[in-house]
């Protein structure tokens, strides 16, 4: 009878951490999903940099330019300080539980600067618009 129970017992111990060590690799997952996705992004984002500057002259300048392209560069820089700060889980020590923190926490983080480069590339974007040459009317027949 005692074997059957402590048997049982190492049988849900062993689901319980199975389904902790599910959890985590879900959780590391969605992180590095939306670390993908904000990399995407980053290919618009300095291109778009790169626009701005290209409308920059020697003798004058724009404070809206100025602006966006400081957004652009900060975002750029939140995304560059995460990915040298970001510790893989499996490479920490700790519990199971304080690994679901830290990687909820990461997830926060990526959220923010994901939001942070999509609005600095939206603003941008209008910004250029502004100082892109326009194409001129055809003309109506």
């Amino acid at each position: 009878m005692k074997s059957a129970f402590w048997g049982i017992m190492i049988s849900l111990i062993a689901i319980s951490c199975q389904n902790q060590s599910n959890e985590l690799n879900e959780l590391k997952a969605e992180v590095l999903e939306v670390h993908d996705h904000t990399m995407e992004l980053r290919g618009k984002l300095m291109q778009t940099k790169k626009e701005l500057e290209s409308y920059r002259t020697a003798d004058s300048s724009s404070a809206m330019l100025d602006e966006a392209i400081g957004d652009l560069k900060a975002a750029d820089e939140a995304m560059m300080n995460w990915m040298r700060n970001f510790e893989s889980p499996d490479e920490q020590g700790g519990t199971d539980e304080e690994k679901m923190t830290y990687l909820e926490e990461e997830k926060q983080k990526m959220i923010h600067i994901k939001d942070q480069t999509e609005k600095s590339i939206e603003f941008a974007k209008e910004v250029a618009s502004k100082y892109r040459p326009q194409e001129p009317e055809a003309e109506q027949q």
